[in-house]
């Protein structure tokens, strides 16, 4: 079973397919717009059928930081979800 780290790489990679997604990537890096960024909220609530609000994802600057949202989202974090 891939850990949360690989499952969010993975997602944000469907997303950037031709740059190299690491757990310290930031979305500058990878050029993620706001377009992008909505892209991949879309794929990570997907693949951890979760719910984050767009507010959320846009105080989010880095692969790590999508990691741990979704980590406590997860772990029953409500203020991640509506």
């Amino acid at each position: 079973m891939l850990s949360v780290e690989d499952r969010v790489i993975h997602a944000i990679g469907v997303i950037v397919r031709d740059l190299e997604v690491r757990i310290d990537s930031t979305f500058e890096e990878l050029n993620v717009d706001s377009l992008a960024a909505i892209e991949i909220l879309f794929e990570v609530e997907e693949e951890f059928d979760i719910v984050i609000t767009t507010e959320v994802i846009r105080e989010m600057k880095s692969v790590r930081d999508v990691v741990a949202g979704v980590e406590q989202r997860l772990a029953g974090d409500t203020k991640i979800a509506p």
